[in-house]
């Protein structure tokens, strides 16, 4: 249910650590052209399921669809919306921050709910959720020492950590919450508690990106590791484009997800559990529908966190290798990823 990943392109200056999106999306609209196995492509079908079976390819710009200001108002559109914060319990700093930080949304209400907290598992207690490679690939990860990130490589290893795997929960909980909310609410807005920058206007921003989004969206990434960094200005335009087939991003700190993407994704099929990677890039593997998963353009996004090798490591999911020492060359030989 994983392909095989292909390495990723670099380009100087990228922020992230796999940079294929953000170096097709500066060259203009995305416009991927990529085969997928029988065995890993997805149709939709009218419920938003995930089917799989096929070949496919892809080679378009998903068209978007203009708003229509009179059709929905914000009040009406932030009533179909969910809006969640993922926060460790211990971690009061971050969420006395984060209530800061959204202070100014007036017309949201967030929840903040009880992200599931790494340091309180243990390998036999989360197995039934991990795949079995994936648990051999963290148990000798941890034993050999092997950190997720190179310090001096900038390579990163998506195995699993203890804490990896809480923040995976968490963002199911999540999910299963948009799942079971109701029947009006159609989407919900999911953070991590580590958000450090949201764009100005950021309300006013999201009802133009929802009101815009093609009507098949299921996901969208509204800040992520390989952007700039940069925040959306005031008056400046919101420009998103779709997702290629099997392409990763790295943060998943925050983004919109549709109420049939939360339902498929929670089904018993094997779509992201039982986990393979870190969530983020295992809903890289996900074989999304065609017109269902989309990015803003990196140039200037809606959120912004700090990725763990820079400053000060302030972070349970990632470990950090010194920054004399090439962390990953063993990896090859376990056939373990490397991105």
């Amino acid at each position: 249910h994983f392909p095989a990943s292909r390495p990723p392109a670099t380009r100087p200056g990228d922020r992230g650590r796999s940079t294929t999106v953000a170096a097709k999306l500066t060259l203009g609209e995305l416009r991927a052209t990529k085969q997928v196995s029988p065995a890993m492509c997805a149709d939709s079908s009218d419920d938003g399921g995930f089917h799989f079976g096929g070949n496919r390819a892809i080679a378009r710009q998903m068209p978007k669809r203009k708003r229509d200001p009179f059709l929905v108002t914000h009040d009406e559109l932030v009533g179909r919306g969910l809006f969640l914060v993922i926060n460790l319990r211990r971690r009061v700093d971050r969420q006395r921050q984060m209530r800061k930080l959204l202070r100014p949304m007036k017309s949201i209400s967030w929840e903040f709910m009880a992200a599931i907290d790494g340091k309180q598992l243990s390998w036999d207690h989360v197995a039934e959720h991990l795949h079995p490679k994936a648990l051999k690939e963290a148990l000798w990860a941890e034993k050999k020492g092997v950190p997720t990130i190179c310090r001096r490589s900038g390579s990163f290893s998506p195995h699993l950590t203890l804490s990896a795997v809480g923040c995976a929960l968490s963002h199911r909980a999540a999910w299963a919450k948009l799942a079971a909310a109701p029947a009006h609410v159609e989407w919900a807005l999911i953070l991590e508690d580590d958000v450090c920058r949201v764009a100005f206007d950021f309300e006013e921003k999201l009802d133009t990106l929802v009101g815009t989004l093609p009507s098949s969206w299921r996901f969208c990434y509204l800040g992520y590791h390989e952007s700039s960094g940069a925040m959306l200005r005031n008056g400046q335009r919101v420009r998103f484009a779709e997702v290629g087939i099997d392409e990763t991003q790295t943060g998943l700190y925050g983004y919109l997800i549709r109420r049939a993407a939360a339902e498929g994704l929670l089904l018993k099929q094997k779509v992201v559990f039982p986990l393979r990677h870190q969530i983020d890039v295992a809903l890289g593997h996900v074989s999304w529908p065609i017109g269902s998963r989309f990015i803003l353009y990196p140039d200037a996004v809606m959120l912004d966190s700090p990725r763990s090798e820079d400053g000060a490591c302030d972070t349970d999911v990632q470990t950090l290798g010194s920054e004399d020492k090439k962390a990953h060359g063993g990896l090859a030989g376990q056939k373990m990823l490397v991105l």
